[in-house]
């Protein structure tokens, strides 16, 4: 499609080494789109075919066969199932979009609109949320590591800012460019919360999140020695785990010094 081009290009993309994929109903003999699982056993031939490294899908929702039900676990584990062992063969990564229902209940996992099947077959999950904060007249987006069956999983979250950018088109053989709006991604560096927080958070528990960050630097900084989080939560009435994982999030953000095991104390410039 016109609009995805656009941002290939702002990203930096290499167009010589992206296709499309063009898939036939064999029932018409018309143009159709890649259906899971019906094309699935193709996919290894045509990525040699390419030497094909990534098959992005966006959203995978849209690429399903119309006669499974992708609320139904097992009907979605159809298309999953025979998708991951064709990407297996192929030796090729598989990058597929869904997006989270509306519910509070549960971890991120369980919010993936459908059925589990979406988590239950893949071999890692990154999640994205966006946060709106009091301090910030732009929303910031989290990046988290919800699942990983080929790494570790302690990551930290990353935030990141989505700006308004104007791209210019490398010129043609006449010479010609193309100016065009779209959005440039800012890493804004480790982050405080995770996914999983932001989407479980009720209306108003996103000050209480930041209310309590407010607590643990003041008692810190009044402190004015190392602290457990012991002695953190004594000072701030929250509970021992929160200031803990509070203090964890400011020390990988370089807010706090972590000066020994479990201690911490204000950064010092």
């Amino acid at each position: 499609p016109s609009t995805i081009v656009p941002r290939m290009i702002a990203a930096g993309a290499d167009l010589d080494l992206i296709m499309p994929i063009d898939a036939v109903d064999p029932d018409s003999g018309m143009p159709g789109r890649l259906t899971l699982p019906r094309h699935c056993d193709d996919l290894p031939e045509r990525a040699a075919e390419h030497k094909a490294a990534v098959l992005m899908l966006d959203p995978i929702l849209s690429n399903l066969d119309d006669r499974l039900n992708p609320n139904q676990t097992r009907e979605l584990r159809q298309a999953l199932e025979p998708l991951r062992r064709a990407a297996e063969d192929a030796q090729i990564a598989v990058v597929a979009l869904a997006h989270f229902n509306k519910t509070s209940d549960g971890d991120v996992l369980t919010k993936i609109a459908g059925g589990r099947g979406w988590v239950e077959v893949a071999r890692a999950v990154i999640s994205i949320a966006r946060e709106q904060r009091d301090d910030m007249i732009e929303p910031i987006q989290v990046l988290s590591q919800s699942k990983n069956n080929l790494g570790r999983v302690d990551l930290d979250s990353l935030e990141y800012m989505i700006d308004n950018h104007e791209f210019v088109t490398h010129p043609d053989d006449h010479g010609n460019h193309e100016v065009f709006q779209s959005a440039r991604l800012r890493c804004t560096g480790v982050s405080l919360t995770n996914t999983d927080e932001i989407l479980s958070r009720r209306h108003g528990q996103q000050g209480d999140q930041h209310n309590n960050i407010d607590q643990v630097l003041d008692a810190l900084d009044e402190a004015g020695r190392a602290q457990s989080p012991r002695d953190v939560a004594d000072a701030t009435g929250i509970s021992r785990n929160t200031v803990k994982q509070i203090l964890n999030r400011l020390a990988a953000a370089k807010r706090v010094d972590r000066v020994g095991t479990g201690l911490y104390q204000a950064r010092t410039l």
